[in-house]
């Protein structure tokens, strides 16, 4: 009997149902689908793709050491299984479902196999099948085929110097640092040093779930505590409500370029754009300011940060770009998050340089300092809009507080080591968005 497993978020050996199971059907082709036309996705990027050739190398290199070939095929996924299964006489198709996966035509597989005279499997990511065996007997014949490249799949040139590299070594190196952690990190601006920053080796799932469990210390108790409020929080989200209005392309565009005149928002966008990663706090800030405080149509500011992040998950993104609408407007304020988290300005300076002339006093709001008609507008942009004034104004056109109690937002704590805050003067929880 031949099975084929689709891999899909779940890029690894380690713990995995799917390909345990098919070891015990029969002879074993695992697969895994670049479908173009999900990463022209406008929150897809060439960052992600280049986290994910990565993984794919080091899975094919892992599989070779079970005997097994990792089939990569580019196309419309449905087209490519069906070739697949013609011409390699599969009788089954076996899958993971996990939450989190990038929508496609699994959500049709079952009845898709159906028509097509197949067994078709969608197990648990945490079912229990037994342990892979040392050789697995391959399908045999099948061309490997290539890791197409970013821009065979529709993917614009993506800069990111500072990207995390995938595949299975780099996650070995991050989960022995989280098992080392003592203390939970607590400031955002060194969270980059003191996370684990596993995030996007679990957005691809090539960290299997019995490592997670198996990581010891304070690390591994927070990274647990947030998968569970992962799952919690993904449980409860139904997708959509995202809006698909108009935007204004010339606040987007400042936006892209970190050029909003707001110098620790731009300083933070820049470091998204450098880095692929953010602190979850400042994910926060970031998808707030876009919605309650600058207006961006829904859509658009998830697409616009989205496409950022290396370690993009469409579920949990989604989760947190509609909790982001909610969160006080305290939180959303980028100056004066920056006073309080940059005091004497040395993320800003490090990111943006054009501000060297602008003294400490005045750093976080260059607008007001007696040298500003010199640069700004020339080296620097003027702000979009008057912070103080806008949020006033947002304060202003507040309903009434309800004196009901309200449904807290479910926090998205997730795997960066981090102790779960609660923000000051609220009854809720914060959201907290590192994947």
């Amino acid at each position: 009997m031949n099975v084929l497993v689709w891999l899909r978020r779940d890029l690894r050996i380690g713990d995995h149902a799917a390909l345990a199971l098919a070891a015990q059907r029969g002879r074993v082709l695992p697969v895994w689908l670049a479908e173009p036309a999900l990463w022209r996705a406008p929150s897809s990027s060439a960052r992600q793709w280049a986290f994910v050739a990565e993984t794919l190398t080091s899975l094919r290199a892992d599989l070779a050491g079970l005997g097994l070939p990792l089939v990569i095929r580019t196309g419309d996924a449905r087209a490519q299984l069906e070739r697949l299964v013609r011409a390699h006489d599969i009788s089954e198709v076996i899958t993971l479902r996990g939450a989190g996966t990038m929508p496609g035509p699994a959500t049709a597989g079952a009845a898709w196999a159906r028509a097509a005279g197949l067994r078709w499997t969608e197990l648990e990511a945490g079912a229990e099948i037994g342990p892979l065996p040392e050789r697995i007997v391959p399908v045999p014949g099948v061309e490997p085929g290539v890791l197409p490249s970013a821009r065979a799949l529709g993917l614009a040139d993506d800069p990111c110097p500072h990207r995390q590299a995938g595949g299975w070594a780099s996650a070995q190196i991050l989960l022995e640092k989280l098992g080392r952690m003592q203390t939970a990190p607590t400031h955002p601006l060194m969270a980059e040093r003191a996370s684990s920053r596993l995030s996007p080796h679990l957005a691809w799932g090539a960290i299997a779930p019995g490592e997670l469990a198996a990581v010891p210390g304070m690390g591994g108790r927070h990274l647990r505590a947030g998968l569970a409020r992962r799952a919690q929080a993904l449980s409860r989200w139904e997708g959509g409500g995202t809006g698909s209005g108009p935007a204004d392309r010339g606040v987007l565009a400042a936006w892209e370029a970190g050029e909003t005149g707001l110098p620790f928002l731009d300083a933070c966008l820049r470091y998204l754009r450098a880095t692929g990663w953010l602190h979850h706090r400042l994910r926060a800030m970031l998808a707030g300011s876009a919605l309650r405080v600058f207006g961006l149509e829904a859509q658009a500011a998830h697409d616009l940060l989205g496409r950022r992040f290396t370690d993009f998950d469409p579920a949990l993104h989604g989760v947190a770009m509609e909790a982001a609408a909610h969160l006080p407007l305290a939180q959303c304020d980028a100056v004066g998050q920056g006073l309080r988290l940059d005091p004497d300005g040395t993320f800003i300076r490090r990111w943006l340089p054009e501000l060297a002339p602008v003294p400490g006093d005045h750093l976080h709001r260059p607008w007001r300092w007696e040298g500003a008609a010199r640069l700004l507008g020339r080296r620097y942009p003027e702000p979009l809009l008057d912070p103080a004034s806008t949020l006033r104004a947002l304060r202003e056109a507040s309903p009434p507080r309800d004196p009901r109690p309200r449904r807290p937002v479910v926090p998205v704590i997730l795997l960066e080591g981090d102790a779960p805050a609660r923000p000051r003067g609220s009854s809720g929880q914060q959201l907290q968005l590192d994947l």
